[in-house]
């Protein structure tokens, strides 16, 4: 049994599309359909039925996932596990933090501070993508991770250290047709199509998200490709005004109309039952000067 083959076989089954999960696999579309193929001959069955318009899971196919699935889940959990109680031996540390998040401004003065206040403990620091951080905090992927919530946000089983509340405005690009108004109405708004990321569980009460009958919304899968689009200067986004490119002046920012205000937190999320962690982290808020940030 190989089980890579049996994690190709899961990846497929929750997209039924080969030429995602080849991409997400970092295969190539012809060696995933050889894998899945001799896997199938290692079962003595199809897992799935395939033609020109769609894919679907046989009932074996069905069967594999129900018995792969937490199999898989377990194995990774396990390896995690292991890995923690490896780096805490270590005294190892590992930070993540939303990758947009300025490194001069925010990160490196937090890693900083954690190495004046715990001098004998190495970090691994990463960054992730906005909407991978509930799966980076349910996997124990980070000990701490610093990133952006909406006020009372709650994750189960950490604490939450705030930083600083962000209101959240209007970007557009340079060559965007807004760019010579001062202000934006909610009319403007009404009229474009809005940016938003794919998934996005924000804005939950009456805010600007769900209040406004917008031309169109376009779903992007990360702040990269928010960028991107933003350049073809017939759309804009909302976000915190708190990210690496606030300082690029292809740029502009608006408020958003009083009445559709939007916030947001930058905050430390740590397990709560690690009280000296949480101690440490509350201790870095306290000394922590973000006065220079360019909000």
């Amino acid at each position: 049994m190989d089980y890579r083959r049996i994690v190709y076989f899961l990846n497929t089954a929750e997209t039924l599309n080969f030429s995602k999960s080849a991409s997400q696999l970092c295969i190539t579309p012809q060696a995933l359909s050889r894998q899945i193929s001799l896997l199938e001959e290692e079962l003595g069955d199809k897992l799935f039925n395939r033609n020109t318009r769609k894919v679907e899971l046989t009932e074996t196919g069905h069967l594999c996932v129900e018995k792969f699935a937490p199999i898989k889940k377990l194995l990774e959990s396990s390896y995690s596990d292991v890995k923690n109680e490896i780096q805490k031996k270590k005294n190892i540390l590992k930070l993540g933090f939303l990758n947009a998040l300025p490194k001069s401004e925010i990160i490196l003065p937090i890693i900083n501070l954690i190495q004046t206040f715990r001098p004998e403990t190495e970090l691994d620091v990463s960054s992730f993508d906005i909407m991978d951080i509930v799966d980076a905090l349910l996997s124990n992927a980070f000990d701490f991770v610093i990133t952006l919530t909406e006020p009372g946000e709650e994750f189960a089983g950490f604490a939450s250290v705030k930083l600083l509340d962000v209101d959240a405005k209007a970007v557009i690009s340079m060559r965007h047709p807004w760019v010579t108004k001062d202000k934006l109405t909610v009319e403007d708004l009404e009229s474009e199509v809005i940016l938003q990321l794919r998934g996005d569980k924000h804005f939950k009460g009456k805010t600007v998200y769900n209040s406004i009958n917008w031309k169109g919304i376009y779903y992007v899968e990360n702040f990269d490709s928010m960028l991107i689009n933003l350049e073809n200067a017939n759309c804009f986004a909302i976000v915190p005004p708190l990210f690496e490119y606030k300082k690029e002046a292809k740029y502009k920012y608006f408020d958003l109309p009083k009445e559709y205000a939007v916030s947001f937190q930058l905050v430390i999320l740590v397990p709560d039952t690690n009280d000296s962690l949480v101690h440490l982290i509350q201790h870095i808020s306290n000394e922590l000067d973000l006065s220079k940030l360019h909000i």
